[in-house]
């Protein structure tokens, strides 16, 4: 298209003026030269194309999506549509989002001149592609884009919704706040090619030109997040470090991506980050798990799908959106989105199917303790053993009552030892220990009398053993060493 730089063509009425240059577009005027020195990135031209052979009588209209420059269009001198205050004083000029060009105009020749008026204060002239197209074609893509781009965001949306319930019900199932805000960055940043960011443009304080660099802003810290969010064990320390390595690289590829945009002055410049985000995102994610000698997470193939579904989806838009590619950039970076919330739901249901089935294993394991405890603590109470004791105890109570009340005493501390046992899940002190095998000693004392001698040699006593650890080696030792003789 021809440039013609500092002129307003149609409202100034220049007629028969030459371009300054031609440009193709999308493009930055900025790397457009005039007595030798680029041009500024502020300041206001004309864009003029002059069209043949196109079809008489057709009802076209003009699209320019979301520039962030203010412009107007005209067709063959009459005015058409445009966006904004085009104005040669830029302090005043206000720049607004397209929502949607409702103007048509019907053609009347086979030749057409169309012009657009742009000014512009951060984002020099026509970065974005303007689109003659014939309204009844330009309606239906327009209705199915946005029913499809509706579709995949409500997807995306509602997995996320679904999310921060669970976080929020569940705060101790290992739902991650990181990843939450890793989708809802994503999402910001998706909306920023659709109708809903030009309508919430429209009724921010903050003009439109600018509020595209907080979007920037919110996709570097998703890709840092994405990045070190990654399913892998490793300390505390080891996050850290990995956070502020990522951080840093990123905000180098930041740096460099608007260096080369600056100094070239190229639209495309944020394709170049995509393009110098892959190694980031191979050399952090995917050399570790292919240096590790122990089998990987397994939640990282999901998780990696996922990742390379809205990298993908991303660049395919940013290399649309720039021009470079030529499909439509509304559906690459939501689909990706959705994959990637499909890919954490995924690696979620399997986690916490992972801990049903530990929690199961567990409480299997407590009740075979149980039961071991319940067979052990009635193994070491035998039958003969009780009807000696009793019996015993009967004898007392007729010859010798205040013995019989010991052995009483003894005998129900004995039981009620071997009883709490079975409940007892933790270790006990060793002196809970020698109290019941002192009472079960007296017992067998009362049985054997001369016959049985205890020598006790107890060095220390305060520290903690499993309960019936020692009693059972005193059982067995009375039992092999006397009753056998």
């Amino acid at each position: 298209m021809g440039v013609f730089w500092q002129k307003l063509l149609v409202t100034d009425h220049l007629e028969g003026e030459e371009p300054d240059g031609l440009m193709s577009v999308p493009s930055y005027w900025t790397q457009q030269k005039q007595d030798g020195h680029y041009l500024p990135s502020k300041g206001y031209a004309s864009y003029r194309l002059r069209m043949i052979n196109c079809p008489p009588e057709a009802d076209v209209l003009v699209v320019v999506p979301n520039l962030p420059s203010a412009y107007r269009v005209f067709l063959n001198g009459e005015p058409f549509s445009g966006s904004g205050t085009v104005l040669k004083n830029l302090r005043n000029i206000e720049v607004f989002p397209s929502l949607k060009e409702e103007t048509t105009l019907p053609l009347r020749s086979s030749e057409c001149e169309l012009v657009i008026e742009v000014s512009s204060r951060v984002y020099p002239g026509l970065c974005l592609t303007p689109i003659l197209i014939d309204r009844s074609t330009y309606e239906r893509n327009a209705e199915r884009d946005m029913i499809f781009s509706s579709l995949l965001m409500g997807i995306a949306i509602v997995f996320i919704i679904f999310y921060a319930m669970d976080l929020i019900l569940k705060p101790r199932s290992g739902y991650s706040i990181s990843i939450l805000l890793l989708m809802l960055l994503f999402l910001i940043k998706s909306f920023s090619r659709g109708p809903i960011f030009s309508a919430l443009c429209s009724w921010s304080p903050v003009p439109f030109d600018y509020m595209l660099f907080p979007f920037h802003i919110f996709g570097a810290a998703a890709w840092v997040i994405l990045i070190c969010a990654a399913p892998r064990a490793s300390t505390a320390r080891k996050r850290r470090r990995r956070v502020f390595c990522v951080s840093m690289l990123v905000l180098t590829d930041y740096f460099i991506t608007i260096s080369v945009g600056l100094i070239f002055h190229i639209t495309w410049w944020w394709v170049i980050f995509d393009l110098l985000l892959a190694p980031i995102f191979f050399a952090v994610m995917v050399v570790p798990i292919l240096q590790e000698d122990r089998s990987a997470n397994p939640y990282f193939f999901p998780y990696y799908i996922g990742c390379l579904c809205v990298y993908v989806g991303s660049f395919l838009g940013d290399m649309a959106l720039s021009g470079l590619f030529l499909i439509d950039d509304s559906f690459a970076f939501p689909i990706g989105l959705v994959c990637l919330t499909i890919a954490i739901k995924y690696m979620d249901g399997k986690r916490l199917n992972a801990i049903q089935n530990e929690a199961l294993k567990v409480a299997e394991m407590r009740v075979e303790l149980q039961k071991a405890q319940i067979n052990l603590a009635l193994h070491q109470i035998q039958p003969h053993f009780l009807y000696n004791a009793l019996l015993a105890i009967k004898v007392l109570c007729r010859k010798e009552p205040e013995k019989a009340e010991k052995a009483v005493y003894d005998f129900s501390t004995y039981l009620r030892g071997n009883m709490d046992s079975i409940e007892s899940t933790e270790p006990i002190l060793f002196e809970e220990e020698l109290q019941n095998i002192r009472a079960y000693l007296n017992i067998e004392q009362m049985r054997f009398g001369e016959r049985l001698h205890v020598h006790w040699d107890i060095r220390c006593s305060n520290f903690m053993v499993p309960p019936l650890t020692v009693q059972p080696l005193v059982e067995n030792a009375v039992r092999h060493g006397i009753c056998k003789k």
